[in-house]
């Protein structure tokens, strides 16, 4: 016997079509009918005859509101792991900072090309200000 949940998913979709040896539904799962397949994620509705499930009409729409807002959080999560890499990277250097900063402090002279450590810094400073943009944007934060 083939059965499903009468309620649908807090997205909004139904769960998978699962096997049950038993001989009637448990509560709250609907029997359902050979042949009958979910479509569309599972997002759509069912159509009861006799109380099991003959057939399921699926709502692409809804799939592809349901796929396009993973997308947009799947991105988001990208551009915070990248955020975090870029942050690491500037971690990485702070002591050629900080030893550059003493040694002008004791009117000594640099051990690294402050200049191109500036600018490779900013560079990844930028790098970071645009995508917590992006981020801001869609009202993700970091």
């Amino acid at each position: 016997m083939k059965i499903i949940f009468e309620t649908k998913n807090s997205d909004g979709a139904y769960s998978a079509i699962q096997s049950w040896g038993g001989e009637t539904p448990p509560d709250g799962w609907y029997e359902v009918a050979d042949g009958v397949t979910l479509t569309d994620g599972g997002f759509g509705t069912l159509t009861l005859t006799d109380n099991i499930v003959s057939a399921f009409t699926g709502d692409p729409a809804a799939w592809e509101a349901w796929q396009a807002a993973q997308n947009a959080a799947n991105a988001a999560v990208i551009k915070i792991t990248q955020i975090a890499a870029m942050k690491a990277e500037l971690d990485s250097t702070d002591y050629q900072i900080i030893k550059s900063s003493e040694c002008s402090l004791a009117n000594l002279d640099a051990p690294y090309d402050i200049a191109a450590l500036h600018t490779a810094r900013q560079a990844i400073r930028d790098q970071i200000n645009a995508l917590q943009a992006t981020l801001t944007d869609t009202g993700t934060t970091t």
